[in-house]
C-alpha cells in the first residue's frame, strides 16, 4: 500500500484521525467513500478495532483523493478571491 507520500506504509487509527482533521475532512465523508460504516471508521481511529488491510487501503486512497479534492477547491477559490476559512 502507498501513502500521500509514495512510499509503503501502515497507518494507524491515530494517523488517519490527524490526516482527517488537519485538512477538515468530516468523518463521515472518509468512510463513505472508504465504504466503511460511521462507527467502524470511528472505531478504527480510535484504535478500538484492527483495520484489514483492504480497509486500510481504502481509507487512505479515500483520504488521498479527498485531500487533493480540497487542495484543487480551496487553490480555484485563492485564484478568483474568494474568502478562504483559517
Amino acid at each position: 500500500m502507498n501513502n500521500h507520500r509514495g512510499r509503503k506504509a501502515t497507518l494507524t487509527g491515530a494517523e488517519i484521525r490527524r490526516r482527517r482533521v488537519t485538512d477538515r475532512i468530516p468523518l463521515h465523508v472518509v468512510a463513505g467513500r472508504a465504504g466503511v460504516s460511521r462507527g467502524r471508521f470511528s472505531e478504527i481511529e480510535s484504535g478500538l478495532v484492527t483495520p484489514r488491510p483492504e480497509e486500510i487501503e481504502r481509507i487512505d486512497q479515500a483520504l488521498n483523493s479527498l485531500i487533493a479534492a480540497r487542495k484543487k477547491v480551496l487553490d480555484y477559490a485563492e485564484q478568483v478571491g474568494w474568502p478562504i476559512p483559517a
